[in-house]
């Protein structure tokens, strides 16, 4: 059972939200711990954890913003749920930017409480897990680089590649996949290095290939005691794949305070559906999120609505795929997911001021000059 706290000044509405028959076998969640505000309720996480809290926004001494916040620098559960009046839409737009994970207006009935748990418990699970994953791999990381290096030689190393700028590549056959741009180390809670090198392992991450190469250099104008060549093969296959797979794991374990982060997982699932079929909901969706408060955050953090930024990129899809003379308009249309033919068509001669047929003539005359 998932542990719930809830959070309000007001005796009655605590008590409104514990007789609500969700609660239980039927949705997972279970209220355990109640408070009557921000500070009390820090008090009582601090001594045990619950995985989700549903606090109301307005409440003397610490309200539920301020709340928020604490539950977050201190990690004292894995989700927040702010419980809000129409009015106060300005507060829960505030709260959602800060970290929380959504927000349910008041009155609340089983119906309302039933969809907010189910999407929660999908989140909770999944933070769950990739704390487990991110143990795990530290784990493995402490134990293969005990294997072959001793703490001195691991320091060595590190201060040499210190100031260094290194992207951090998935590489499987060809380059896939560029993790994250200028990922600081220091968020990487990386419990061998950290506890043994007590330093900033490197400043920013923008190139990692394979690392035993420069490793090798460096052995020419170091200290470093190389003596384990007929290690390094091995040694090269577990430490990349446990950097890369620590590196992605913990990039996406972040609260969703982190706008440029989320702002970067939104254009990685349009870019990965694009052949199939992306929406505003499918995103909002698949990241656990309101559709309405995505679309809201998304357009105050570029400027551009995400339907505009979606169009854009099927757009582009659609001029590159449109240089293949085999290729009809309406099968390029359903690939990017429009049903309408006259639609898509439209939208096309908008963005590039040519119909589809008049471009796609444009680039067999270009091919053929």
């Amino acid at each position: 059972m998932f542990q719930v706290m809830i959070v309000d000044d007001m005796q009655i509405m605590r008590r409104e939200l514990k007789r609500l028959r969700i609660w239980g076998e039927k949705s997972g969640f279970v209220v355990s711990q109640e408070a009557k505000d921000g500070q009390d309720a820090v008090g009582k996480l601090k001594k045990q954890k619950v995985d989700l809290v549903i606090t109301d926004i307005k409440m003397p001494v610490a309200d539920g913003i301020d709340l928020l916040k604490k539950i977050i620098n201190k990690e004292l559960c894995y989700c927040v749920v702010l419980l809000s009046e129409y009015s106060e839409f300005e507060y829960a737009r505030q709260g959602i930017v800060y970290g929380a994970f959504d927000y349910i207006v008041k009155p609340i009935d089983d119906e309302k409480m039933e969809k907010l748990l189910l999407k929660a418990g999908k989140y909770i699970e999944k933070k769950k897990l990739e704390k487990e994953k991110v143990k795990k791999l530290e784990t493995e990381l402490e134990e293969k680089v005990e294997i072959f290096y001793s703490p001195e030689d691991v320091e060595k190393i590190v201060k040499l590649f210190k100031n260094v700028d290194v992207k951090v590549v998935e590489v499987s056959s060809n380059l896939v996949e560029t993790i994250g741009a200028a990922v600081n180390y220091d968020s990487l809670k990386v419990a061998y290095v950290l506890k043994k090198i007590t330093s900033t392992l490197i400043e920013s991450l923008k190139e990692i290939y394979p690392w035993l190469e420069k490793l090798v250099l460096i052995s020419k104008y170091s200290d470093v005691d190389f003596t384990h060549v007929s290690k390094f093969s091995d040694m090269e296959r577990a430490f990349l794949k446990i950097i890369r797979e620590l590196i992605t794991t913990i990039s996406k374990f972040q609260f969703r305070s982190e706008m440029n982060s989320m702002i970067r997982n939104i254009c990685k699932i349009i870019l990965q559906r694009i052949d199939t079929e992306v929406s505003v909901k499918i995103i909002a969706d698949q990241m656990f999120l309101n559709q309405s408060y995505l679309s809201t955050l998304y357009k105050e953090k570029t400027g551009k609505s995400l339907v505009e930024y979606i169009t854009m990129v099927k757009m582009e899809r659609a001029k590159i795929l449109f240089h293949d003379s085999n290729i009809k308009n309406y099968e390029i249309a359903s690939k990017l997911g429009y049903k309408d033919v006259e639609y898509f068509g439209k939208l096309f001669k908008k963005y590039t001021g040519m119909t589809p047929s008049k471009f796609k003539a444009s680039c067999i005359a270009i091919e053929n000059s």
